[in-house]
């Protein structure tokens, strides 16, 4: 098997079909398209894991386009600019329900770091979410590959020279959680919480 970034339309077909067919929980559809992404001025990025039948897993994320937006909207263009080059947000991680626990899930978060540490990005973050049970499994899943992961009502606090945030989940709290690992130089403790 191998994992390579997905381009053109292809990515667009990969999560429309890929994710939509194989996130198993119903509330973790699909959040942003490659091509919604970019309308926003943000290039997401897809990664795919192949094997003779086709996809067997994927992953996407991009900027963290309502953090970055709520900063525009309130004139603060450097911040917007600077939690953009160093924050990506994973929309979606899904691995062919015939393949789970086989590793691919954490080949494909490994590489989705590698990728991002390539673009001198600091900070991987993300939602785990599940209304069929599998939270639990999510969690451990992200602990097992080196996140911090929090409770949704907990904000993670991002601190970077020009962009202080604090992000919010507004989200049922027994279903969700946040994940998020430092991937810059140094250990981070000083810019995420």
């Amino acid at each position: 098997m191998q994992i390579r970034e997905v381009s053109g339309s292809k990515k667009t077909t990969i999560v429309r079909e890929f994710f939509e067919g194989y996130l198993s929980d119903p509330a973790t559809k699909f959040v942003m398209s490659p091509d919604e992404a970019r309308a926003l001025g943000f290039e997401s990025v897809t990664l795919a894991c192949y094997d003779h039948q086709g996809v067997v897993g994927a992953i996407n994320y991009t900027a963290p386009v309502e953090e970055i937006g709520r900063f525009l909207s309130q004139g603060h263009q450097v911040a917007a600019a600077e939690l953009s080059n160093n924050v990506r947000m994973v929309y979606n991680l899904a691995v062919r329900n015939d393949q789970r626990d086989s590793g691919i899930g954490g080949e494909l978060l490994a590489a989705a770091e590698h990728h991002a540490r390539q673009a001198e990005v600091s900070v991987l973050l993300g939602v785990a979410m599940s209304d069929t049970g599998e939270l639990d499994s999510l969690v451990r899943f992200y602990e097992r590959h080196g996140y911090v992961v929090k409770p949704a009502e907990t904000p993670v606090e991002i601190v970077l020279p020009q962009a202080r945030t604090k992000m919010y989940l507004p989200l049922d709290g027994d279903k969700v959680r946040w994940f998020y690992k430092w991937i810059g130089p140094g250990t981070g403790s000083e810019f995420i919480r």
